[in-house]
């Protein structure tokens, strides 16, 4: 693994610099495949891992929101993030995700302590 991603990953977990650099879900995905612990790994590799079809992967992956003819391109699933982080060795996704909600996983424990 190149030296820049063994430091912008600890316990699959990225740096928040690198969490807020992005200003889009389809940024924090591109973001996970950028700091994958496979870097050899090829979008056809893990749509096979996750179950997809590559087209799809390809898509969910591609730096531009919408194609030529102005239509909006398909984001990664929902249901595929966990599988998606899994493989990539990063939890990139969800740390934007959890940036965006303006979620603190401390209050979130306290909020389960009272109920």
């Amino acid at each position: 693994m190149p030296a820049t991603q063994q430091l912008a990953l600890v316990d699959g977990f990225l740096a928040r610099s690198e969490i807020s650099e992005c200003q889009s879900f389809r940024e924090a995905v591109r973001l996970a495949w950028k700091t994958r612990v496979r870097p050899n790994m090829t979008k056809a590799q893990l749509a096979e891992e996750i179950g997809a079809h590559a087209p799809h992967v390809t898509i969910w992956f591609h730096p531009e929101t919408y194609d030529k003819h102005g239509n909006r391109r398909a984001d990664l699933p929902a249901e595929k993030i966990a599988d998606v982080e899994q493989i990539l060795g990063n939890r990139a996704i969800t740390q934007w995700l959890v940036k965006r909600a303006v979620l603190n996983l401390m209050e979130e424990y306290q909020a389960d302590m009272r109920r």
